[in-house]
């Protein structure tokens, strides 16, 4: 671990985690996804999927990330899937047992969206 001070907020959190701060402890809402017209649990599940997947790369970790992440219930986000899949804004490759679902953002879309 570096020396660098640990900034207040991550104090408790440092504590959790064996005193590492995370890379990515944020989620970027970007202004023009202010367009979509979603509602905040909606916004908040769709900017980070986009994090998650730049580069057009696809999302596969599974539910429980995205509910850690959001800090909402595996029915809070499947309905914000749900909404997300049929705008369109998202495609989902079913997943078996093992493997999670995967999900991809649909950039054409998303631009359709933000040009209106």
């Amino acid at each position: 671990m570096n020396n660098k001070p640990i900034p207040p907020i991550y104090e408790n959190f440092t504590q959790l985690n064996n005193g590492e701060i995370p890379q990515f402890d944020y989620i970027k809402i970007y202004h023009s996804f202010l367009k979509l017209k979603l509602k905040a649990n909606e916004l908040i599940l769709f900017s980070l999927l986009y994090q998650e997947c730049e580069a057009d790369a696809v999302y596969k970790k599974g539910l429980n990330y995205l509910c850690k992440r959001t800090n909402t219930t595996k029915h809070t986000v499947l309905r914000c899937l749900s909404v997300l899949i049929d705008r369109n804004l998202i495609t989902k490759k079913q997943g078996t047992n093992r493997n999670p679902s995967e999900y991809h953002i649909n950039y054409q879309v998303l631009q359709q969206y933000i040009d209106q």
